[in-house]
């Protein structure tokens, strides 16, 4: 059961490896995008449905893959969709209670932001200590177990001998 926990972490390291290489500008773009369409299917549907979790896709993907600014503009922007949509949406009687409501929505896209990305620094963080010593910060023998195995993967895929 640890080594599953351990394959699946290392194999969540590979993930975050990989979206590294993607251009944050590349992220916050495709996920502005994704905001747009959000913003645009919550406008067909009307106030009868509520896309509230479809505006958290981008927001998550902004956080976790982009910067941490990058979260944050996109849930800025994620929450003044939704406030825009209710405003040509609904008539209100109350202005402040409106002022409320999207400051509240704004702040918890915010949030959100927040918390992914502090979490990503997290794991991070952990998976850099998982593979490195203390003392030296040299690689350990996990890395060591973890590069061998993906060289012995990429052996067999190309079908090259391995020494």
């Amino acid at each position: 059961m640890i080594r599953t926990r351990l394959q699946a972490a290392i194999k969540g390291a590979a993930c975050i490896r990989l979206s590294e290489r993607m251009p944050p500008a590349v992220i916050a773009l495709g996920s502005l995008l994704l905001v747009g369409l959000v913003a645009l299917l919550d406008y067909q549907t009307g106030e009868d449905l509520s896309l509230v979790l479809f505006y958290l896709v981008p927001i998550g993907i902004a956080a976790w893959y982009g910067t941490r600014w990058i979260g944050f503009l996109v849930a800025t922007i994620a929450g003044i969709a939704w406030v825009t949509n209710e405003l040509i949406g609904l008539p209100h009687d109350n202005a402040l209670i409106l002022y409320w409501n999207s400051t509240l929505r704004v702040m918890l896209f915010l949030i959100l932001a927040y918390l992914l990305s502090s979490l990503r620094q997290q794991l991070l963080e952990v998976s850099l200590q998982a593979c490195t010593d203390s003392l030296t910060g040299l690689f350990n023998r996990r890395y060591l177990y973890e590069r061998i195995r993906g060289e012995m993967q990429r052996a067999r895929r190309y079908n090259h001998p391995l020494t």
